[in-house]
C-alpha cells in the first residue's frame, strides 16, 4: 500500500465545516466522484451521506424534480460508459 496523500487546506476546510460527513471531491478529467471521509469514522459517516442523499432525491421527487426513467437511455449510457473504459 502506497503512503497516504497530505490534505490540502482546501481539504482540510472542506471536512472542518462537514459536520463529519464525507466530503465530495470530483476528478476534473474523469468527472468520477470521490468521497473523504475520516477513517475511523467512515462506516457512520457513509450511512449518514446515504441518508441524506435519500432525503434530497425525495424532497426532489416530492417537489416534481425529476424525470421519468426511460431504459433505453439507461442502457445506452451504461454501454457508451463501458465502452469508454476498454479503449
Amino acid at each position: 500500500m502506497s503512503s497516504p496523500l497530505a490534505l490540502t487546506p482546501e481539504m482540510q476546510q472542506a471536512l472542518s465545516v462537514s459536520g463529519g460527513l464525507p466530503v465530495e471531491l470530483t476528478d476534473p478529467a474523469t468527472q468520477k466522484v470521490y468521497l473523504l471521509v475520516e477513517k475511523d469514522n467512515q462506516a457512520a459517516a457513509y450511512g449518514e451521506y446515504v441518508e441524506r442523499a435519500l432525503e434530497e432525491g425525495l424532497a426532489d421527487f416530492d417537489a416534481g424534480r425529476f424525470e421519468p426513467w426511460d431504459i433505453e437511455k439507461t442502457i445506452a449510457k451504461a454501454r457508451e460508459s463501458l465502452n469508454s473504459k476498454h479503449q
